[in-house]
């Protein structure tokens, strides 16, 4: 067998850092997020309301909230991949959409906001999976620190990742197609269960095109050109050595 006269060998630290140190730009999650969830406990009653007549104009879809949460499991899937495959653009994209964060929570604290679009559902709870789910939401996620809206930032971080990703070979359309439908799915989830006023969508966008050559025009940010192989934790080795 292969595995004969071999032995499981752990690399070592220096091994380690030298392959993942670009995950201390992961540091930023825990900072943006604390700040975050501090806003929220203080933002009880916002000072602003954000509404605009479209608004009522765009229909209420509870099926809408599969997107919406599907968010979290696009950015974890987006931080892993670049993690393992493209440790420049990881770098690039936590500085681009936590950094994003934390001039949203600027306006946060400056401008408190929210929104009130949220329809009743008293009527309709228990009638389906994604009237139930909403509920869920509702209870647990205030409407406020509504604008700009971090669900459109990081999505469109995570897209750009995507775009500027090259080293996916045949794969490369499709995985840029699903992507951005599925980010786009996202971004429209936020208006159609009634979480964001297109307002706060609007700003989420035009930050992330304010941001976006910070990021990536003036701070040097080449494209990775060839396919990146992390060192793993563990390795075969024979048992003679």
């Amino acid at each position: 067998m292969a595995l004969q006269g071999k032995k499981i060998q752990w690399i070592s630290l220096r091994e380690l850092w030298v392959g993942y140190r670009h995950i201390l730009a992961l540091v930023l999650l825990p900072i943006s997020g604390f700040w975050f969830f501090l806003l929220e406990s203080l933002n009880t009653q916002p000072a602003y309301i954000m509404y605009s007549p479209l608004d009522d104009l765009i229909p209420f879809v509870r099926q809408m909230v599969i997107p919406y949460y599907g968010w979290y499991l696009f950015i974890a899937v987006t931080l892993v991949f670049m993690l393992l495959r493209a440790p420049r653009d990881f770098v690039s994209l936590c500085i681009y959409m936590y950094g994003m964060q934390m001039i949203i929570c600027i306006v946060y604290a400056i401008f408190p906001n929210g929104q009130d679009l949220r329809p009743a559902l008293n009527g309709l709870e228990g009638t389906d999976i994604f009237t139930k789910t909403i509920a869920a939401l509702y209870q647990v996620d205030t409407p406020t620190n509504s604008m700009p809206s971090i669900h459109v930032t990081h999505t469109i971080a995570c897209c750009t990742a995507w775009w500027r990703y090259t080293q996916l070979g045949r794969l490369r359309l499709p995985v840029l197609v699903f992507n951005s439908l599925f980010g786009l799915s996202i971004i429209m989830s936020t208006v159609m269960i009634k979480q964001h006023s297109i307002i706060d969508v609007v700003a989420g966008i035009t930050l992330s095109f304010a941001c976006y050559p910070l990021v990536y025009v003036l701070r040097p940010n080449p494209v990775e050109t060839e396919r990146v192989r992390l060192p793993l934790p563990v390795r075969l080795v024979s048992k003679t050595t």
